[in-house]
């Protein structure tokens, strides 16, 4: 196991809602985003910075933005196999039109 460090920047966009940040599982999923099963991790407001336990191998990170169409509104990385810390960050992009999606970044 691993460490990875997630700090949502700060920003006035989207700045009043949380986004919901899920790994990929092996146990029973919470979510399916893109065909990968998903448990959710934490939650985080503008400006948080969260720590959490991830496995050596590679495994995908969801930025949720969107609880109630987790479908439609998301973002996805994946993170490389190895055993160092993983520091990322994920702030919004100014895009109404697409409710301001998350970016996700090192």
């Amino acid at each position: 196991m691993r460490k990875l460090t997630l700090t949502r920047k700060r920003s006035f966009v989207a700045s009043i809602m949380k986004i919901y940040i899920y790994i990929q599982t092996d146990e029973q999923p919470e979510l399916v985003l893109q065909g990968v099963p998903l448990k959710l991790v934490t939650t985080m407001k503008n400006g948080e910075t969260s720590e959490f336990e991830i496995p050596n191998e590679a495994v995908n990170l969801f930025v949720v933005f969107d609880k109630h169409i987790p479908n439609s509104f998301h973002t996805r990385t994946i993170i490389n196999p190895g055993e160092a810390p993983v520091v990322l960050y994920t702030k919004p992009k100014l895009n109404p039109f697409r409710g301001n999606p998350f970016i996700i970044y090192e």
